[in-house]
């Protein structure tokens, strides 16, 4: 394998709810990783209904139109002053 070569992430195994992974020990034992509440488990997360879907995603912010940067006196500008 070359430095320019790309591997991808390893997918989380199917059936863990949002933000779990797994992992071994240095002696082989598995446990559970939760990433969201950065906390370990040695049995598997139940699946539930709540915490298993991911965050929502935040609303998107709109630019400031082109229409009031032109409404502005001396039109759009990016000075300050020092």
């Amino acid at each position: 394998m070359t430095p320019t070569d790309h591997v991808p992430p390893p997918t989380p195994p199917a059936g863990l709810p949002y933000g779990w992974d797994e992992a071994f020990t240095a002696d082989g034992v598995k446990y559970y990783i939760n990433h969201v509440t950065q906390t370990t488990s040695w049995s598997l997360p139940a699946t539930t209904s709540s915490g298993t879907a991911p965050p929502p995603t935040p609303p998107e912010t709109s630019a400031p139109d082109a229409e009031a940067a032109e409404r502005r006196p001396g039109g759009p500008s990016i000075e300050t002053e020092m």
